[in-house]
């Protein structure tokens, strides 16, 4: 038996004599086959897109509100839109884009609902509500009755803010509830500064005055700069 194979055979009797010397005579190919070949992972198109593509949400926060911002000064409506859909799509994206998004509201539709919605919004968010800058409502609604749920949330509103709810008849149509919404939207925006609202002379603020009367109550409207009526 040969130096080379006793020492092997040494060794695998005895481990603590340590690994078999590696030839030095061996041609490389062959001391790379002794040692074993190294195993390189074949990358996942998961892996390459993480390292090559920066994500979205990689961007400064200022940085991509200002995107934000300049989308919807380009892009009027359906740019709110398109953010009010981003917003829903992630946490991190959320917490940037809803304070921008309830900057403005427009309401160019004959339907209420969207005044409803935003109604609910900012009774259930006061955080949003301080956002608020820009309010324009441009249409007067249709002649339909609030839903059971929209008069809910009206009297619950009325009760919160410590308001009178004996007006069961003033909810009924459209040219007495759709001013009292807009009460109710105004009494929750704190920080707007332009507003824009339509108006009859046969329509009456039934919850502004009542409000205003009460001296515990914080100024209305302190930081309103521009304000118009639209005759309807």
């Amino acid at each position: 038996m040969r130096a080379e194979p006793r020492a092997r055979l040494a060794r695998m009797v005895r481990p603590d004599l340590g690994p078999a010397p590696v030839n030095v005579f061996m041609s490389t190919s062959t001391q790379l086959d002794h040692l074993g070949k190294p195993r390189l992972s074949k990358p996942t198109a998961k892996s390459f897109l993480s390292i090559s593509m920066p994500q979205l949400t990689d961007l400064p926060a200022e940085l991509f509100r200002e995107i934000c911002f300049h989308i919807c000064l380009n892009q009027h409506e359906n740019g709110h839109h398109n953010l009010s859909r981003l917003s829903r799509t992630c946490t991190q994206l959320r917490n940037i884009i809803q304070p921008l998004v309830f900057t403005a509201f427009v309401h160019r539709q004959s339907s209420r609902d969207q005044l409803i919605q935003l109604l609910r919004s900012l009774t259930h968010r006061p955080d949003l509500a301080q956002h608020l800058k820009y309010l324009c409502i441009d249409q007067a609604d249709a002649e339909t009755p609030l839903s059971t749920p929209d008069l809910d949330l009206v009297k619950t509103t009325l009760a919160k803010l410590n308001l009178p709810t004996n007006h069961p008849h003033e909810f009924t149509y459209s040219s007495f509830n759709q001013l009292p919404i807009i009460e109710l939207i105004l009494l929750h925006t704190p920080n707007l500064t332009h507003l824009t609202i339509p108006v009859n002379h046969e329509w009456e603020f039934l919850f502004l005055p009542n409000y205003a009367s009460q001296t515990q109550n914080p100024p209305l409207l302190p930081r309103l700069h521009t304000f118009q009526a639209n005759h309807h």
